[in-house]
């Protein structure tokens, strides 16, 4: 794992460029260079992201053969069109255009994850320095098995930034190409249904109720949907995705944030400066409670873990925003840093994927 650690001691210290002092400028200027430095720091991190992710070998996840086999039966057979991962399969077709070798397939995968995840952050937080740390920390390494899900949920949590400019019609267009990814994403419909309420406090007594009977009815929702779904049979007949109902760090750290949100929304409204920051801050808790919620569930059912990704993942927004809303700051800054280094090494531990163990696609 050691390439792992070099890419989020990297992250970490080139972070360091925001402290950097670029001659003398006046205030005009200040925005301009600061956004400067975020853009270099988000195309270098993420650039060293895409090499790691796009140039493993294919022993590295062990998902990674089936796609490269999916390369080789599209270069083969030619495209055939179905509606269901389509996305996916164009990615797949353009890269047989490109070269014979399924390495493309791989690199072309890696540069759209990373390349999405990157403006996400760009567009959406209010750090865009810890932001990229907890991507690094939480959600970079499963993107070397799970590629078919992070490509959905690259492509799909952008759909937040268009929400946020009222663009309606293109973010909902965003979530529709993201379900046509992996059909998985069709959870985040849920995200209009919560814009359309223009007080999004009125959402979380729902929200809890929904995922109250989440919770306490999973095996009946699971018997329903094994029973609906169709083209993911795999995901609810083979008891590799049946969890032993374990222990999850995870559990404890999604409930943890969802009283720190709390605890803001509560007692810390007068440094909320208006109520559009009032609405985002009750959707990050929507968010959270869901993410909870479908985590829970997946203690029994991995397909539910898999959902909670979804949700979770707007914790690369949330932490930044608690932080920056608290006092000593800083200090809550490294705390976040080190958490992340642990849960980077507990990717390690607790590896059932074939990830830990890197090589180059060479070696």
């Amino acid at each position: 794992m050691s390439v792992y650690y070099y890419l989020f001691f990297f992250a970490v210290f080139l972070s360091l460029i925001q402290y950097v002092k670029i001659g003398p400028r006046d205030r005009t200027d200040e925005e301009a260079v600061k956004r400067k430095k975020e853009n270099i720091y988000l195309l270098l991190v993420f650039s060293f992201a895409t090499l790691i992710i796009g140039l493993r070998a294919q022993s590295v996840g062990i998902d990674t053969v089936r796609y490269t086999a999916t390369f080789y039966s599209i270069k083969i057979s030619g495209f055939s069109f179905s509606i269901s991962e389509i996305v996916l399969k164009v990615v797949c077709w353009l890269s047989t255009l490109i070269s014979d070798n399924p390495q493309t397939y791989l690199f072309l995968h890696a540069a759209l994850v990373c390349f999405l995840f990157a403006i996400f952050i760009k567009y959406n937080s209010e750090d865009v320095y810890i932001s990229t740390i907890i991507f690094i920390g939480m959600f970079f390494v499963p993107s070397m098995n799970l590629m078919r899900q992070w490509l959905a949920m690259a492509i799909g949590i952008n759909s937040l930034t268009f929400f946020r400019r009222k663009v309606y019609l293109k973010a909902t267009f965003i979530i529709l190409l993201a379900t046509l990814c992996h059909t998985t994403a069709i959870i985040y419909f849920l995200i209009p249904l919560i814009e359309i309420v223009k007080k999004k406090k009125y959402i979380i007594i729902p929200t809890i109720i929904f995922s109250f009977i989440l919770v306490v009815f999973r095996v009946q929702i699971y018997y329903i949907l094994s029973k609906v779904v169709t083209g993911y049979d795999l995901y609810f007949t083979s008891d590799y995705f049946r969890n032993s109902g374990a222990f999850n760090i995870k559990n404890i750290i999604f409930l943890m944030i969802v009283l720190g949100l709390g605890y803001v929304l509560v007692f810390k409204k007068s440094m909320i400066s208006d109520e559009k920051e009032l609405n985002t801050l009750y959707m990050y808790e929507v968010m959270m409670i869901l993410a909870l919620a479908f985590s829970l569930s997946g203690t029994n059912y991995m397909m539910f873990h898999r959902l909670a990704y979804y949700f979770s993942v707007i914790l690369i927004l949330i932490l930044p925003s608690i932080a920056n809303r608290l006092r000593f700051r800083g200090a809550l800054k490294i705390t976040i840093i080190i958490a992340m280094l642990i849960m980077l090494q507990r990717s390690g531990y607790t590896d059932n994927n074939g990830i830990s163990e890197y090589f180059w696609f060479w070696q």
